[in-house]
């Protein structure tokens, strides 16, 4: 009787244990939202969704021209569907010199197409996001880095700064990543966010190496296959990423055994900060999800011994209780 007391207990300190590895995973999925971007878009629908995300490296890139055609082959795929039932973003990256009241400085440049704010609902620190198909394409949102450097202040909607040489019109100011993991991959870089077509007009050489799409995804991989294919790019050159369910007990158990092929790579896709540091979360969702399972594993067995004990017994009772009425 007493051994079994010690079971009990020590069955119910480790379950009770498990929800501290259970509560950080599930906190660590949930502040991810650049990847619950079908998770937004599915809203009260109760179709399902998939989010996928295609990385390309420089030898691969696209122009932007190049969004035409990939609407096409994914309204193609999905026929039968209306464009308003999927999502597309696509964005490049490049260097420019920013200029404010308080000097210039060096910054990262994001140039979005279509839907970039569906897939990185950014928090803005003051303003608003730029409007994507502003008829003008001059409006430009800057990160806190930048924002304080160049004007010592984020109220700034409305103010002209100017980029390249080239005035443009600040329509808001980014707040910063708040999870550790989105901090340490986005760095300390002045950012700032514009139209690619304001890109071109700045005279950068626009280059797509990110492409992402929130699909109908009705069977497994469904998505995912539909973007590959608009997308029209193979082999190492490009890197497609199924987003949704990413953080899921299944896919951190698979990334738990794979831990050494998704570690190594072979190819030169460069993830954007929000991919790196995605992969990081889910490394780190897998040991969660491992020491959750490792905690819940005795407990489980216990509570399956008594089980099958009850089910045994109440065999064994049932048995006699027939015998006696013979």
């Amino acid at each position: 009787m007493r051994r079994r007391r010690i079971c009990l207990i020590l069955a119910i300190l480790l379950a009770l244990l498990s929800l501290i590895p259970a509560g950080i995973w599930l906190r660590l999925r949930n502040r991810m939202t650049e990847q619950t971007a079908a998770e937004r878009w599915r809203g009260d629908n109760d179709a399902r969704f998939g989010q996928v995300s295609c990385y390309l490296d420089e030898s691969a890139a696209l122009s932007p021209e190049a969004e035409r055609s990939i609407r096409e082959r994914i309204g193609t795929g999905l026929a039968g569907e209306s464009e308003e039932a999927w999502t597309l973003s696509l964005c490049g990256f490049g260097e420019a010199t920013v200029s404010g009241l308080n000097g210039e400085s060096g910054a990262r440049v994001i140039g979005t197409l279509g839907d970039y704010y569906q897939f990185h609902p950014v928090q803005m620190a003051g303003g608003a996001w730029y409007d994507q198909n502003d008829v003008n394409q001059d409006g430009v949102v800057l990160d806190m880095f930048l924002a304080w450097k160049l004007f010592g202040g984020y109220d700034l909607a409305g103010q002209t700064v100017h980029v390249n040489g080239v005035s443009a019109v600040i329509t808001g100011v980014a707040r910063l990543p708040e999870e550790r993991l989105e901090q340490k991959a986005y760095g300390d870089t002045p950012t700032i966010w514009m139209s690619a077509g304001l890109m071109a007009r700045l005279g950068m050489n626009v280059r797509i190496t990110c492409v992402e799409a929130v699909l109908p995804d009705p069977v497994s991989h469904f998505a995912e296959n539909q973007l590959k294919n608009a997308v029209g790019v193979g082999g190492e050159s490009c890197d497609t990423v199924e987003c949704t369910g990413r953080f899921s007990l299944q896919r951190s158990m698979q990334n738990l055994f794979q831990y050494n092929s998704r570690v190594m790579r072979t190819d030169s896709v460069s993830y954007p900060y929000w991919e790196n540091a995605a992969r990081a979360a889910e490394s780190r969702c897998a040991i969660l999800a491992a020491v959750t399972v490792a905690l819940l594993l005795y407990p489980g067995l216990f509570l399956l011994y008594w089980f099958l004990r009850g089910l045994l017994e109440a065999r064994r009772r049932i048995g006699e209780s027939i015998r006696k009425r013979k």
